[in-house]
């Protein structure tokens, strides 16, 4: 009995992926199907006789790409917005097994064409269109790894309840993750400055800047926030201050680092309602804005309120689809001056609390007031745990327990 074509690409398919050892490469694996196509092809026009035969394909076809890297590669629908959600708006992520982004997903069409083409050096524009597509409709539909106590760093996931670091794992569905190592070991480090016989450290350093003991312990626990992003915090920390000189900036900067400047987005205030401004949230597990406009006015709060709250957001990205995201991770807005908000709901303007804290920085003989809103809640509910990292490694610190 003959068969088609479509029979015989899928059994060559089937006994290909069947028989996959980890040291087989797409490039190796891309010529034994295709010349395993074209042998059963050969010999099925043999068996069906002249002006019956069947065409043998030059490379592999779209479909056939399809499944050997679905088979190959650690490929994952990412349901940002829960397995409840539309699976449209799915993200089509690739597992990072090494590099900068070890342990992650990411959704990266350049990273998806780059293996792709090692199956079929001439793929066009649409013919990878057509292998995202089937990929698709087969590989696997997940959702994001939610739990408050599992944090990516960048040797591995903490175990924030446990203490204990475990290894990197596709199990693991984090689409971002903190570029700094943990170091159970690690001490505060004390940074000597031989031209003018300093020293500074990062404990010495928090505490100058309030003379209140609570207002102390509230900026640790915010760095422990900072990179805790799936503790449902329904906060965030608006740093307001008239004058400069006060430590906003140079706070601001040590949360980038021990987030890792990629997984930080700088979304200000005003712009929440902007259409493209939100797709940074998608590879994001804080926000971090230094500086927002003098004389901000804020028309529409639903984005912003959402972001707090971890609702869904609707994410608007340019030349691709709209989805709907769930955005986890505290945010930090630097003010200098309090921006005008339109909504006057409780559920707004009532969220609000505030705490003083005294900055004094000798380095320009200035005392300047700056001023904490923690938003939407209060602000003496953060756990009584947190992290802190000292340059480039990590330690557990005790913060305070509010009453």
């Amino acid at each position: 009995m003959s068969k088609t074509k479509n029979q015989i690409i899928n059994e060559v398919i089937d006994a290909t992926i069947a028989r996959l050892t980890p040291a087989d490469t797409p490039e190796t694996i891309s010529d034994e199907v295709t010349q395993d196509i074209e042998g059963l092809i050969v010999l099925e026009n043999v068996a069906r006789g002249k002006g019956c035969g069947l065409r043998v394909p030059e490379v592999l076809p779209n479909p056939v790409i399809a499944r050997l890297m679905a088979a190959m590669f650690c490929i994952r629908r990412v349901a940002c917005a829960g397995l409840d959600a539309d699976e449209e708006f799915d993200l089509l992520c690739l597992y990072q097994e090494d590099g900068p982004d070890a342990g992650t997903y990411v959704e990266n069409e350049n990273a998806l064409y780059r293996v792709a083409i090692r199956y079929n050096v001439q793929l066009t524009k649409p013919g990878f269109n057509e292998v995202c597509r089937r990929l698709r409709a087969i590989v696997p539909r997940v959702a994001r790894t939610m739990d408050p106590d599992l944090i990516a760093v960048n040797n591995g996931i903490f175990d924030f309840k446990k203490k204990e670091l475990l290894p990197f794992s596709p199990d693991y569905v984090f689409l971002a993750k903190s570029h700094v190592d943990y170091d159970p070991d690690a001490v505060n480090v004390t940074i000597h400055n031989p031209d003018d016989g300093t020293d500074w450290d990062v404990d010495s350093w928090v505490e100058s800047l309030s003379d209140d003991p609570e207002i102390v312990d509230l900026i640790w626990e915010i760095l422990g926030a900072i990179i805790r992003p799936f503790v449902p915090w329904d906060k965030s920390a608006w740093f307001y201050a008239t004058e400069g000189n006060n430590g906003k900036g140079t706070l601001c900067e040590l949360m980038r680092n021990l987030c890792g400047k990629s997984a930080v987005a700088a979304i200000k205030i005003s712009d929440f309602s902007k259409d493209f401004h939100l797709e940074p949230l998608l590879r994001a597990t804080a926000i971090i804005a230094d500086e927002n406009d003098v004389g901000t006015y804020i028309d529409q709060a639903a984005e912003l309120k959402a972001t707090i709250t971890n609702d869904v957001l609707s994410i608007n990205r340019k030349h691709k689809v709209i989805i709907s995201f769930r955005f986890f991770g505290f945010m930090v807005q630097c003010l200098n001056e309090f921006p005008r908000i339109r909504d006057k709901s409780d559920s707004f303007a009532a969220s609000f609390s505030s705490r003083s804290v005294n900055a004094s920085r000798a380095e320009r003989g200035s005392t300047s007031r700056a001023i904490i809103c923690i938003a939407p809640k209060s602000w003496n509910t953060f756990s009584t745990e947190c992290f802190i990292w000292t340059t480039t490694r990590c330690r557990i610190l005790t913060a305070a327990k509010k009453s």
